[in-house]
């Protein structure tokens, strides 16, 4: 927090050295090196250096009274101090000092700290970590350092720290997808939900979208140190980072496989569930006909198996879905449609994979001229309400996106922190009544 320039001077002016051990005396001027630099950051050619001037004034006033006194070196050295100042002003005045901040657009370095204030490296450290009283570094040396990092804009630098602490308290999120859509609610819903539950337990997320890189390559940046931890979203059986991350040591969470898979730590809604809540509610409603719209990302036909549960659930209520009533979603979504009401005979409720896709088909349902769900039930999977034209609430199962990205980062910290893993937490999951599932149309 910054302290206004009236106050710190007028705290210097009316600190008394009496009473005091030289102790207690050198740890003051410590505190009032700090509450200088803060006000020395408030200076700068916008406003014109009557604040700087009058902080030296107060400098030499503060250090007057301590050598008036004899009572130690401390006030010897903080009038010392103010001739800092006064070069440090004249510098801004007469120098391209001044211009650092708004001309040069790269980074200071601690190199850089280190030249103006006339110290090593090493000294800069120790003065920015807090580190200087106890290495014995003069209060002038303080104070000509903390000025000279604020002069030039300096911030210690992330990486360095990190590597010295072995944390930067970030958390990666990759999407397995290897997409990124400006309008998929699915994936802007759970990465906000990721982020939000990583920075209650103080992490930074890092979203990755370059999905350009090789394998090697993305592993290599996802395991480089930039991060504490991976959040995995989606991967596949055969995705071709899982057995580099099972290899490594970097803590990771899977949200969402698209496979059972027990070698790493994992979060996933309870897809039998949810399945089984379809199945009932299709069957409850007397269809026997009934097909599948689903998608192939990456070629990959059903990565979830949810059509397959879909399928052994239905047989067991003896309603079979025969493979000719799945589709695959390639085409536009008239051309499929027109193929499912082609079929002999016509099914009367249409699964669908996921509800983005479902409020589509709904759409075009409509524009079509069916009434839903007399001619037809819809019933989907997900239970996010998509922007849609339709005034209708797809019926389907409500995936508990927060609660999973709330498990997945919690679960993460306590591996970063050092926990025992892989660990698998499935979730549970509820039916969304909808509007798009009715009883069976007879045709």
């Amino acid at each position: 927090m910054k302290v206004p320039f009236a106050t710190a001077r007028e705290s210097a002016i009316n600190l008394s050295p009496e009473g005091q051990t030289k102790k207690q005396t050198r740890n003051q001027l410590y505190k009032f090196n700090d509450a200088y630099a803060q006000v020395f950051e408030q200076v700068g050619p916008e406003n014109g250096y009557s604040d700087l001037l009058g902080l030296i004034e107060s400098a030499k006033s503060f250090g007057n009274r301590f050598e008036c006194q004899k009572t130690c070196r401390a006030g010897k050295l903080w009038c010392y101090n103010a001739q800092t100042l006064a070069h440090l002003a004249h510098a801004f005045e007469h120098t391209d000092v001044k211009d650092s901040r708004s001309n040069n657009r790269s980074r200071s370095t601690l190199s850089d700290v280190a030249q103006m204030a006339g110290v090593s490296e090493s000294t800069v450290s120790l003065v920015l970590a807090g580190k200087g009283e106890t290495r014995r570094i003069s209060v002038e040396t303080h104070l000509r350092v903390r000025t000279a990092a604020t002069s030039l804009g300096y911030t210690p630098s992330l990486l360095h720290r990190s590597m010295r602490r072995g944390r930067t308290h970030v958390i990666s999120l990759y999407n397995a997808f290897r997409n990124r859509d400006r309008g998929d609610l699915y994936m802007n819903r759970l990465s906000a939900a990721i982020g939000d539950a990583g920075g209650k337990l103080g992490y930074d997320i890092l979203v990755h979208t370059n999905f350009q890189r090789s394998t090697k390559e993305t592993y290599d940046f996802l395991n480089g140190g930039l991060a504490d931890g991976l959040v995995l979203f989606g991967p596949s059986a055969d995705e071709p980072l899982l057995p580099l991350l099972r290899d490594s040591n970097l803590p990771t969470v899977i949200i969402g496989p698209r496979r059972d898979d027990t070698s790493l730590a994992t979060v996933l809604d309870d897809e039998v569930l949810g399945v089984r809540m379809i199945a009932d509610a299709l069957v409850e409603n007397g269809h026997q006909v009934i097909a599948a719209i689903v998608e192939a990302p990456a070629g990959n036909l059903d990565p979830t198996g949810r059509l397959r549960r879909l399928q052994a659930e239905l047989a067991v209520r003896g309603v079979t879905m025969d493979s000719r009533n799945v589709f695959v979603w390639r085409d536009t979504p008239e051309d499929t449609l027109k193929q499912l009401l082609a079929l002999e005979p016509r099914p009367t409720a249409v699964f669908v994979w996921h509800d983005r896709t479902a409020y589509r088909v709904v759409e075009t349902c409509e524009s079509m001229g069916l009434n839903i769900p007399g001619d037809l039930s819809i019933i989907g999977y997900d239970g996010l309400v998509w922007p849609s034209t339709s005034g209708h609430i797809v019926t389907s199962v409500l995936v508990p996106l927060d609660e999973m990205a709330e498990a997945g980062v919690s679960l993460l910290h306590r591996m970063i922190e050092g926990a025992n893993g892989p660990v698998s937490i499935t979730l549970p999951v509820q039916f969304l009544p909808g509007t798009t599932i009715g009883p069976r149309s007879v045709h």
